[in-house]
């Protein structure tokens, strides 16, 4: 399969009305990254060592489809995914996943450290997933030296979420926007950091 046959299959699993996460997993897991398919979508900020977030595919509604470019270092907050599920697949690279328990809201709350739950590197062509239930967490390329690309699906897409500083959970909103639409810049060129 191809990376066009795997934005296919991605769209066509989403027209069902209930949408199958071990299908999607499959999917993305049956695909082998090949620079060539998608390097279109892969759009880096060579001004600073950060990440990009580029749009590939604004589903029907029910999902988005981005292409994420990290430069050496480049990490997010620590962040949720409200109410939505999201899919990584490595592209190029390596990726580091942290995981946090999810922290707990009250206005009695003492702000206390997040709790680490996970940390796992997540290599070229493997798949990792999370939800709220599963806590919040931060990406990052562990690279100092090196670039790295990711293919994200986020069902469904979401506008902004929260973030939270590691060291007191305290947390605030964030806005979701893209580096890319479609392959080319866009107008706005500012980036969330979730």
């Amino acid at each position: 399969m191809n990376f066009n046959q795997l934005v296919a299959e991605i769209c066509a699993a989403f027209e069902k009305d209930a949408v199958d996460s071990n299908q999607i997993k499959t999917l993305l897991n049956g695909y082998t990254s090949k620079r060539e398919e998608w390097n279109k979508y892969a759009i880096f900020d060579e001004k600073q060592c950060t990440y990009t977030r580029n749009l590939v595919h604004r589903g029907n509604g029910k999902f988005n489809l981005l292409i994420l470019c990290w430069g050496p270092n480049a990490c997010t907050n620590v962040h949720d995914h409200p109410g939505a599920s999201c899919f990584v697949k490595v592209l190029k690279g390596d990726l580091m996943e942290t995981k946090f328990n999810f922290p707990e809201d009250g206005a009695d709350r003492r702000l206390a450290p997040l709790v680490k739950i996970d940390e796992e590197t997540c290599k070229e062509n493997e798949v990792t997933f999370i939800d709220d239930s599963m806590g919040v967490h931060r990406m990052e390329n562990p690279s100092h030296s090196e670039p790295a690309v990711s293919l994200h699906l986020y069902c469904p897409p979401y506008a902004e979420c929260s973030m939270f500083d590691q060291r007191t959970s305290k947390k605030h909103i964030g806005k979701i926007s893209f580096w890319s639409e479609y392959g080319t810049v866009s107008k706005d060129r500012c980036n969330s950091n979730a």
